[in-house]
């Protein structure tokens, strides 16, 4: 197995923990508990949608985030450090 199968095996398994943690059974996350998988304010992440920098998924008048969805706004705004 490679080095960068390892890696994507065990970020899968760390948000799977994550999830669980949070009492998420399914795939949909409700504000709160989009803030606590991000670990940010609530505001911050109704910010984000609000720009149109976060995905969601609007089911009557409730608003839901997809894990997938999450993990995509973390890797978009990942910044590698320079090397001087």
């Amino acid at each position: 197995m490679s080095t960068a199968e390892d890696r994507a095996r065990a970020r899968l398994l760390v948000r799977e923990q994550r999830l669980m943690q949070l009492g998420v059974w399914g795939n949909l996350l409700t504000v709160q508990q989009a803030a606590e998988y991000l670990n940010v304010s609530v505001s911050t992440v109704r910010r984000l949608r609000a720009q149109g920098q976060l995905a969601f998924v609007k089911l009557g008048s409730s608003v839901r985030f997809t894990p997938d969805d999450l993990d995509d706004l973390v890797t978009q705004n990942h910044v590698k450090r320079s090397r001087d």
